[in-house]
């Protein structure tokens, strides 16, 4: 954008222009994959049901997740917080499971969202629709095994 600022400073319209015509190309792709994943999250258990699941198993699978990278962590009342420079690792998760999360070495949180589902995509580099099916057949085996 700061280029396109630019150029229409510099008298370069046609150049901002063909910028601003590849940049609006690759937001409607990027629209277009989102509506995708979403159409496709249809078919699984609804977020909000995978998250409560999550929620009550919620210590075990954070300190699991911490304990298998290697990430320094302490509990303050009910927040989760792994504050450890030597990883790059800076994540706050608060009783409610609204997280705060920095991977780039600073205690700057640079990612935050609700829900554990959208952590753990953030954590594995996966998309919503990716975490969603892999975590609605862990619920359905873990109920199957229930009844």
């Amino acid at each position: 954008m700061e280029d396109i600022a630019e150029d229409i400073s510099l008298g370069f319209q046609v150049k901002a222009l063909h910028a601003i015509q590849e940049l609006s190309g690759r937001t409607l792709d990027d629209m277009r994959e989102c509506l995708g994943d979403h159409r496709s999250l249809a078919a699984y258990r609804p977020v909000h049901e995978i998250n409560l699941a999550l929620h009550r198993i919620r210590q075990k699978l954070l300190e699991k997740r911490a304990k298998a990278e290697g990430w320094r962590f302490r509990w303050n009342e009910d927040v989760f917080i792994v504050e450890d420079g030597e990883a790059g690792v800076f994540l706050a998760v608060d009783g409610a499971d609204n997280w705060s999360m920095s991977t780039d070495g600073t205690p700057d949180f640079l990612i935050s969202d609700s829900g554990l589902v959208t952590m753990i995509a953030a954590f594995n580099g996966t998309t919503l629709a990716e975490e969603v099916s892999r975590l609605s057949r862990w619920l359905d085996s873990r109920d199957a095994a229930d009844a």
